[in-house]
């Protein structure tokens, strides 16, 4: 008897495991030129902007992909986690310069990862300038706002420009990449953080800044942050 229930046991994990195998990881495609958002986000039918991925759940494991060569306007405003080893990847596909995803200033982030972990966000071009200066304007903003440990970020390969925030630290100046964490609740950081081969350049005040809240209590940092060949073209030093 406890052969037979061991057997179905056995037989119902099997089945199981074989339905959580079938579902696959998925490529999105995003091409401005021929894309509609009512599409499937597949090669011949690609997604037109950026609002699919501020709407969609995404699982660990999917890409999505803009065409090279095109621009994209709005914010990406993700709100899925990838897997620990299947992360979520942003990337580019096709030929020609790398893509564009313009904030024109209408937002204070280009890019806002808000408690999201295990994303890598490669080879796009970030910017994010309006009409006149504005502070705490950034092209990347990383948040872990009151959720315990955000895990392993990936930003590489990224050209982050003409970001035109103020150069007055009293008035909230600007940033290219900003990651900052808030533990007012629950202690919060970033783990596994790598910023690696970007290009920052025309930006008001700082390229890549660090922030933490609360200043005084310094018993939680963030762990394993690792900012490595980047080159800075600042104007203002």
């Amino acid at each position: 008897m406890m052969t037979l229930r061991l057997q179905k046991w056995a037989m119902i994990s099997g089945i199981f495991m074989l339905a959580c195998s079938s579902v696959q990881a998925a490529e999105y495609l995003v091409n401005a030129a021929k894309g509609n958002d009512e599409n499937a986000g597949t090669e011949a039918m690609p997604w037109a902007c950026v609002r699919n991925l501020n709407e969609k759940k995404f699982k660990g494991g999917d890409v999505i992909k803009f065409h090279r060569g095109q621009n994209f306007f709005g914010q990406i405003n993700m709100r899925s986690s990838g897997k620990e080893g299947a992360p979520i990847v942003i990337s580019s596909y096709g030929e020609g310069k790398k893509p564009t995803i313009n904030g024109q200033g209408k937002v204070q982030t280009t890019v806002l990862m808000r408690n999201i972990s295990h994303i890598i966000l490669e080879n796009l071009c970030i910017t994010n300038k309006g009409a006149a200066p504005k502070a705490k304007r950034y092209g990347i903003e990383l948040q872990a706002m009151n959720a315990g440990i955000v895990k392993r970020i990936t930003l590489r390969g990224l050209t982050v420009r003409d970001v035109n925030g103020v150069f007055s630290k009293e008035e909230g100046r600007g940033a290219e990449i900003y990651y900052w964490a808030q533990s007012n609740r629950i202690p919060s950081k970033f783990d596994n953080l790598l910023i690696e081969n970007c290009y920052l350049s025309n930006c008001d005040r700082d390229g890549i800044k660090g922030g933490l809240r609360l200043w005084a209590d310094l018993t939680n940092l963030s762990t394993n942050v690792v900012i490595r060949n980047k080159y800075d073209r600042r104007r203002w030093w």
